[in-house]
């Protein structure tokens, strides 16, 4: 990681963005408490000497994380199946996070990003991308483009709907009050989840109370 922070934190100091744990956050809604957060993901290969990497884009916010992750973390409390153990990583992990919505899949916004791998790939040395920076630069920047979209609560709800979060779009119209639209848009995800009994036990457990 140090590597990828030597060629990107003039860009990123330069926008607003403070590099913390992996990631490079900015507050894009002081009022709202907003955060955009351009997050490192990188696994060492097990019985290998490389790396799998991956930049998620996510939007950040307290409030509405301790609302979906309450639900979660109530689930995995039940869950029979899995050790003490497991419970803890899992519920410690969830406490930490504080994603409300994110772009995972960059390629879904734009098809430079079936050729421009930057955002997934494996590499043994960021060496091995000599374009590292032009290639971030060009993900930032469409990056940007959808903050700007994101600082729309119903961007974010039909975002979350469109990539199968069903749960922060539920968590999302519950911090804002909608009731009618919760109400609705819980009887299309759980419509959707029909086949996951998993996931549909936890939307069932989603509440406007």
């Amino acid at each position: 990681m140090r590597s990828i922070k030597e060629k990107l934190d003039p860009l990123m100091t330069e926008h607003g963005y403070i590099y913390d744990d992996y990631s490079y956050k900015k507050i894009i809604d002081p009022d709202r408490q907003l955060y955009a957060e351009y997050k490192f993901i990188l696994r060492k290969r097990i019985g290998g000497d490389y790396y799998y990497m991956s930049i998620r884009l996510g939007i950040l916010q307290k409030e509405i994380s301790r609302i979906i992750n309450s639900v979660n973390i109530e689930d995995i409390k039940s869950n029979e199946k899995l050790s003490k153990y497991q419970k803890r990583i899992d519920i410690k992990e969830l406490k930490n996070n504080q994603v409300i919505a994110s772009l995972n899949i960059w390629s879904e916004i734009d098809d430079i990003f079936r050729k421009l791998i930057i955002w997934r790939r494996s590499l043994y040395d960021l060496n091995e991308i000599p374009d590292f920076k032009e290639q971030f630069e060009v993900l930032f920047s469409k990056g940007q483009i959808w903050i700007t979209q994101a600082l729309n609560w119903d961007f974010l709800v039909d975002w979350n709907m469109k990539t199968h979060y069903f749960d922060r779009a539920l968590g999302i119209l519950k911090y804002l009050g909608r009731k009618e639209q919760f109400d609705i848009t819980k009887s299309q995800a759980m419509d959707l989840c029909k086949n996951k009994p998993n996931y549909l036990r936890i939307l069932d457990k989603m509440n406007m109370d």
